[in-house]
C-alpha cells in the first residue's frame, strides 16, 4: 500500500511539473505584414491569434525571430486575449496606428526587422516554442499591399486584416503617393472583433496627399489633403491627420510645416470619415538653401533676378521680394529649377528695384538673402616708374651747323724750338771748321724730327671723332623740357 500510494504522489507530482503551455496554452501566428509597399521601416508587425480554450496573456511570451526572443510589452487594450481571441505584435506601435487608426484591438510592442525575402518566426512560452512558421516571398504579399494570412493549413497572400478573422480577399496593388502631386490611397473595412464572420474587402474611401518634391531648410512647406468616398465623390467633414517624419503632426485638410534640417522625410496623411479611414504617404527632401539676388536693375523698367545655385529644384511659393518698403508675394506653383536664375520684372511685381534694400523672404518673413551692390575699387595712380614707361618716348630734334675744321695754329713752344733748332743749325755751320760739325749736324737734324713728329700728331685730327661724335657732345650740354 506504500508503494502505490508513493506512485500515485509520484505521478501526480510529475503532472505538475510539466509546463502549462503542454496542458492548456495554444496560440498560433496567423499573418504577417513582412513587406509592406514603400518603405517598411519600422512598419511591420504579426497577428497572433490564441486558439486555446482559456484566456492567455501574450505579455509573458516571447516571439522569436532572427533566432532572438524578443519581448512583449502591452501598447493598447488588455494582456488577458481570450480564446478564439487575436493581437497584433508591432515593431513600433505609433507607426502601426498610423497605418491603421481605426485599430482598436490588443497591440504589443517588440524590437524586430522582418526578412523581405522571408525567415522562421516563432512564439515561445517559457521554454516551450508553442507554434513555428516558415514563409518566403515567393509565396506572395511581396510590397504589394498584401499580408501573408493563414487560412486552414496553407498560408496566401491577401488584404491585411490585423487583429480580425482574414477576409479572404486580395487587396489591389497601392499606389505610392510621390511629390509630384501625391497618390491614391485605399482602406479595408476597420477590424472586426474576435469570432466575427469573414466580410469581403469594399473600399469605402481614398485619401489622396499632395506636397513639393523639395523644399528649403526653414521655409514654410505645404501640404495639400483630400478624400474621396466609394463613388469618388469628395468626403466634406472628413478628418486629416498629417505626420511629417521629422516628430511633428498637424491635424486640417491644407497645413504647412517648416523643416529645420535637411534630410529626406516620409509624410503619411491620414483621413477618416465615420467608420472607414484611408491614408497615403508621400515623400519629400530638404536641402540647405542656395539661394540669392544675383542681379537688380533699377527703375520702372528693371528687374530682380533670383538664383538658385543649388541642384535640386525649389518651390518658391510664398517667398516674398522686398525693396524698400514695398513687398511682392511669389505665387504659389512657382518653381525655380536647379542651377537657374529667374528675373522678375518690376512691371509684374511693382517694385522699384533698390540696389541697397532689395532682400528675399521666406513665407514666414524671415530674410533669406540680400543683394550686396557689386563696387569696383578706386583706380591705384600708377607709380613714377609705371609713369615713366607709359609716357610716349620725347624725340628732339636738334639742328646743329658743321663747319669746316680750321688748322690748329701753331704752339709757341714748338715754335721756339723749331727757332732754337735752326740757330744751332747756322751755330753749327759757322764752326764747320772745328771738326766737331758733323756729330752736332747729326744732333741738330735728330732734334728737328722730333719736333717735326709732335707737330704732325697734335695736328692730325682724331679718327674716332666724327662729326657726329661732335653733335652728339654738344647735344649732351643741353638740358630738355617737355
Amino acid at each position: 500500500m506504500n508503494a502505490r500510494y508513493f506512485g500515485t504522489a509520484f505521478l501526480a507530482g510529475l503532472l505538475f511539473a510539466l509546463p502549462l503551455s503542454a496542458m492548456a496554452v495554444s496560440a498560433a501566428i496567423t499573418e504577417i505584414m513582412y513587406d509592406l509597399a514603400g518603405t517598411d521601416t519600422d512598419r511591420e508587425w504579426i497577428e497572433v491569434h490564441n486558439t486555446g480554450s482559456e484566456s492567455i496573456s501574450f505579455a509573458d511570451w516571447k516571439f522569436v525571430e532572427g533566432n532572438t526572443n524578443h519581448g512583449l510589452v502591452l501598447s493598447r487594450g488588455t494582456a488577458t486575449t481570450p480564446a478564439g481571441g487575436f493581437a497584433v505584435i508591432a515593431d513600433d506601435p505609433a507607426k502601426f496606428l498610423l497605418d491603421w487608426p481605426s485599430f482598436s484591438g490588443t497591440l504589443f510592442d517588440s524590437s524586430f526587422s522582418l526578412g523581405n525575402g522571408g525567415e522562421t518566426l516563432s512564439l515561445k512560452f517559457g521554454d516551450t516554442v508553442v507554434d513555428t512558421v516558415t514563409y518566403a516571398s515567393t509565396t506572395g504579399a511581396a510590397g504589394d499591399g498584401n499580408s501573408l494570412q493563414k487560412t486552414g493549413a496553407n498560408w496566401q497572400a491577401l488584404a491585411p486584416t490585423p487583429g480580425a478573422v482574414s477576409s479572404g480577399a486580395p487587396s489591389a496593388p497601392p499606389s505610392q503617393g510621390d511629390s509630384s502631386g501625391g497618390s491614391t490611397g485605399t482602406s479595408a473595412p476597420p477590424p472586426a472583433s474576435s469570432g466575427a464572420p469573414d466580410t469581403p474587402l469594399v473600399i469605402h474611401m481614398t485619401v489622396k496627399a499632395v506636397a513639393p518634391k523639395s523644399a528649403p531648410v526653414g521655409a514654410d512647406v505645404y501640404f495639400k489633403g483630400s478624400a474621396y468616398g466609394a463613388k469618388s465623390e469628395p468626403l466634406q467633414n472628413a478628418k486629416f491627420i498629417w505626420t511629417f517624419g521629422d516628430g511633428g503632426t498637424y491635424e486640417g485638410k491644407n497645413v504647412s510645416h517648416v523643416y529645420h534640417f535637411a534630410g529626406r522625410y516620409a509624410v503619411l496623411l491620414s483621413a477618416a470619415s465615420g467608420e472607414w479611414s484611408a491614408t497615403d504617404r508621400v515623400e519629400i527632401l530638404v536641402v540647405e538653401p542656395a539661394l540669392s539676388i544675383s542681379r537688380v536693375l533699377e527703375g520702372e523698367d528693371g528687374f530682380i533676378e533670383v538664383r538658385n545655385a543649388g541642384n535640386v529644384e525649389l518651390d518658391l511659393t510664398g517667398f516674398m521680394l522686398k525693396s524698400g518698403a514695398v513687398t511682392f508675394a511669389i505665387p504659389e506653383g512657382t518653381i525655380l529649377l536647379a542651377g537657374n536664375t529667374t528675373a522678375y520684372p518690376g512691371a509684374v511685381t511693382r517694385l522699384l528695384a533698390n540696389l541697397d534694400d532689395t532682400v528675399l523672404l521666406f513665407p514666414s518673413g524671415k530674410e533669406v538673402a540680400r543683394y550686396v551692390p557689386i563696387v569696383s575699387p578706386p583706380a591705384t595712380p600708377p607709380s613714377p616708374v609705371q609713369a615713366a614707361v607709359s609716357q610716349k618716348p620725347v624725340v628732339v630734334t636738334v639742328k646743329a651747323e658743321v663747319k669746316k675744321a680750321e688748322p690748329i695754329p701753331t704752339l709757341p713752344v714748338v715754335e721756339a724750338a723749331v727757332a732754337s733748332s735752326s740757330l744751332l743749325i747756322a751755330a753749327l755751320g759757322a764752326n764747320d771748321s772745328s771738326g766737331f760739325s758733323i756729330p752736332l749736324l747729326a744732333l741738330a737734324g735728330l732734334l728737328i724730327i722730333s719736333i717735326a713728329g709732335y707737330v704732325f700728331v697734335i695736328r692730325t685730327p682724331r679718327a674716332s671723332e666724327t662729326p657726329a661724335d661732335k653733335l652728339r657732345q654738344e647735344a649732351e650740354e643741353y638740358t630738355f623740357i617737355e
